[in-house]
């Protein structure tokens, strides 16, 4: 299937496990804090959410609002213990504005409070890869109550970039960094393989584009996700396919100045593929954690850890596949005591009629390492299909008290998805 045919409703195989895992039932509750109703309030969010100093959450979803074309939203908390949610801007609401804010990995805020993120299309009509636009990198700064939008970049389709579908990062110096998922070499895939890219705040609002790094089928290709900045200062991401000998995605990471790029570590299917939909999070001692989203021993997708291994290398290790869990999608969360939280889209639950067909609605687990034991799996949520949701495509976030706060892409009384809170 071609990187930009990707459509959510099908169905997805994979997930895999880096270490050997056991599973214990949770006991976990389940909290609906938004039904989406498919219209003016959104439809299908497929991002991460994230935190505002208040407590107030923020997310996006890529179709519905005043226009049709994605959101972005926050649920702010009731002093009865119920949520509402506002939608702080629509998309489309003007030619050349940006569509379908397909982000993975969430929107991000910077000191001010404005919020930073990026639409898979949309932007420039004249874009050479499709009339829809190819996609922009948008700021929402408030104003007197309302969101004032702003393009920072309108990818144009040729060595810029196609689809700037992830997130972005900002570094301690305020510029930004993100991926695109085609585009680049031309001669990489057709449209080409995507780009690594860097915007840099210039005079009187102005931003700065650069291309750090052209993708090409050696070195990975067509990235879906954002990039992650470690403590050292060096960027990582992942791509869904391409790589050394064949490979099916990759793990690389480069200077901020777009050199020393490098391929840590090669998939195949047979030890999972496609790490590309979600991005990696930094532990203790070095270690790095991501997924990937298909293949592996049960052909269910892993979860794997890269452990520092001398000078600039790095040993990757897979936790054992689990028949309870399939297709992990969503970027992993690492709390402060080092257990670490993700989603799988199918998996879980048949509960329902669909559930069955489907091989399961999803769930929400838990891996804590034991020494001596390894990595221990709890599922905290098996969704049902129904009023919960199901197909909990993105990550989680966690509050300060523990409690998990994530989204559904469909379910919900309207089936056009839901955010949860799960409470272990």
């Amino acid at each position: 299937m071609h990187p930009r045919k990707l459509v959510l409703r099908s169905a997805v195989a994979g997930a895999i496990a880096i270490l050997a895992f056991a599973i214990s039932a949770g006991a976990a509750t389940e909290k609906i804090l938004h039904t989406f109703t498919g219209g003016n309030d959104g439809d299908e969010p497929v991002s991460t959410l994230i935190f505002d100093l208040k407590g107030n959450l923020y997310g996006t979803t890529p179709a519905g609002g005043a226009y049709g074309y994605g959101t972005v939203f926050e649920l702010s908390p009731n002093s009865d213990g119920s949520w509402t949610e506002s939608v702080l801007y629509s998309f489309g609401a003007y030619a050349g504005d940006g569509t379908g804010p397909l982000d993975y990995s969430g929107l991000i805020f910077d000191s001010t409070g404005s919020l930073y993120g990026t639409t898979r299309e949309g932007g420039n009509p004249t874009c050479s890869f499709s009339n829809q636009g190819c996609g922009t990198v948008f700021k929402l700064t408030p104003n007197s109550g309302d969101w004032k939008e702003t393009i920072l970049y309108n990818f144009m389709g040729t060595t810029d970039g196609i689809g700037p579908g992830g997130g972005l990062i900002f570094d301690q110096k305020g510029n930004l960094y993100g991926m695109a998922e085609e585009g680049g070499t031309p001669n990489c895939g057709g449209y080409g393989c995507g780009t690594i890219f860097k915007l840099s705040p210039g005079h009187e609002g102005t931003w700065n584009f650069s291309v750090l790094h052209a993708l090409d089928e050696s070195d990975g290709g067509f990235p879906f996700t954002g990039l992650s900045l470690d403590p050292s200062g060096l960027l990582w991401g992942t791509t869904n396919s391409g790589g050394p000998n064949g490979s099916m995605g990759v793990v690389f990471n480069l200077k901020r100045d777009g050199s020393n790029y490098q391929v840590v570590s090669s998939f195949d299917y047979q030890g999972g593929d496609q790490p590309g939909l979600s991005t990696l999070a930094f532990g203790q001692a070095g270690h790095v954690f991501g997924n990937t989203s298909s293949g592996g021993s049960c052909n269910s997708g892993t979860v794997f850890m890269l452990s520092p291994s001398g000078r600039n290398n790095y040993k990757s290790k897979t936790i054992e596949c689990n028949s309870n869990t399939n297709a992990p999608l969503g970027s992993l969360l690492l709390s402060p005591s080092g257990h670490i939280y993700g989603t799988t889209r199918q998996g879980g639950s048949e509960h329902s009629q669909l559930c069955k067909t489907e091989g399961g609605c999803g769930t929400l687990y838990e891996l804590v390492w034991h020494k001596g034991k390894g990595w221990k799996q709890t599922l905290l949520y098996k969704f049902k299909g129904g009023l919960d949701g199901y197909y909990p495509w993105a990550g989680v976030a966690m509050d300060k008290s523990g409690n998990l706060y994530g989204t559904t892409g469909y379910g919900g009384a309207y089936n056009a998805g839901t955010v949860f809170e799960v409470t272990p």
